[in-house]
């Protein structure tokens, strides 16, 4: 069983102009040269489905077509019963409807919809600091249970809210500790989703690596909390924590922020006994980051006995053909819906059927099939 998106229309959304398209229950290829709008277009696929940007923007307005005043989407979705998704953008921000009833709460097309999405900038989560790596865990966590945002937000407001006293000219030190047990509850429930999705996502994560290099690639995920070596165990967390926070007295007040907390772990993925950021060629780089987005499919799919949608951009430009075809069979063994971009059919694994778009300057110029 998958979810899959039937049909699409895009107006005036980044420089596409006016698009429609039905879509393939498999493989959809979207072709054409660089700044055509190929990567618009799976955007805009990823907005529907899961309402937030694929690739961050400073401001919606970025997201409109220049010279408009508005972007529109809408997708219908094969669920249950075919199911209408309409986002529509201005300048001062975005309306989502869901069979014609509005958003209030984007957990709610998560509940529904789940997506999984391989761009090059993923290989930051290798390659870059933590805030990459716990931007890709949360995700997961997300996909796995969509309330995670609200625990999330919790944190963040919690978070904020402490930060704001901390850079006061004089701290009240009573306000400061009112709101710490408000801040380690919610960092508790953000650790706890954490910990409990990396328990799914490692094992698969390993598997994964070792599967697309024939063993050579020993990979594997542990989460890390700032400060210590080893991360607590869940019902332990809120107590490790409030004593971090005690010993950073003094290092908060110089810095003017909190320096301890979710918002600093990290999520090591090794090679063996070492950190792969500091030692994973190109190569290795490029394994680790599809074993760790083969894993997400296998794990959301398992989870939610439906497989998530899979967004491929410009796949061919960042995995050699073995890795390009394992992450293809997975997707044909899961039956995942795949969204791909790239500028020669060519280039993408021989032997699959599907639906080609060529993309030209912002529209839909020829249509096909592989």
């Amino acid at each position: 069983m998958s979810t899959t998106l039937s049909a699409l229309r895009a107006v005036h959304f980044r420089n596409l102009d006016h698009v429609e398209l039905e879509a393939d229950p498999g493989l959809n290829v979207f072709l054409g040269n660089n700044g055509q709008g190929k990567t618009n277009l799976l955007e805009a696929v990823h907005l529907c489905a899961a309402l937030t940007p694929l690739r961050p923007a400073e401001r919606v307005k970025e997201l409109i077509r220049f010279g408009q005043d508005e972007a529109h989407l809408s997708a219908e979705f094969a669920l249950e019963l075919p199911t209408v998704v309409d986002v529509r953008i201005h300048d001062k921000g975005k309306r989502a409807t869901i069979a014609g009833k509005p958003v209030r709460d984007v957990s709610s097309i998560a509940q529904r919809i789940a997506v999984v999405a391989f761009t090059p900038q993923d290989l930051d989560v290798v390659r870059a600091g933590p805030k990459a790596r716990r931007r890709a865990l949360d995700r997961f966590c997300y996909g796995l249970d969509p309330t995670f945002v609200h625990r999330a937000r919790a944190y963040e407001r919690a978070l904020a809210a402490r930060n704001r006293l901390l850079k006061e000219h004089v701290v009240d030190e009573a306000q400061l500790d009112a709101y710490g047990p408000v801040l380690i509850e919610a960092a508790a429930a953000v650790y706890e989703s954490r910990v409990r999705a990396l328990r799914a996502l490692s094992p698969a994560f390993t598997e994964a690596a070792a599967g697309i290099t024939e063993g050579g690639l020993a990979g594997t995920l542990r989460y890390r909390m700032h400060g210590l070596d080893a991360a607590p165990a869940p019902a332990a967390y809120a107590g490790e924590l409030a004593r971090s926070l005690q010993r950073a007295r003094g290092k908060e007040r110089a810095r003017r922020t909190t320096p301890v907390g979710p918002h600093v772990d990290d999520i090591e993925i090794q090679m063996g006994e070492h950190a792969a950021r500091r030692l994973a060629s190109q190569g290795e780089t490029r394994a680790l980051v599809l074993a760790w987005k083969i894993a997400e499919v296998v794990c959301l799919t398992e989870a939610r006995k439906a497989a998530p949608i899979l967004l491929l951009d410009d796949v061919a430009g960042e995995l050699d053909p073995a890795r390009q075809r394992a992450l293809f069979d997975v997707a044909e063994e899961v039956a995942a819906q795949v969204f791909v971009t790239t500028t020669h059919e060519q280039t993408l694994p021989a032997g699959r059927a599907g639906r080609t778009f060529v993309l030209d300057g912002g529209a839909v110029a020829a249509q096909g099939t592989l």
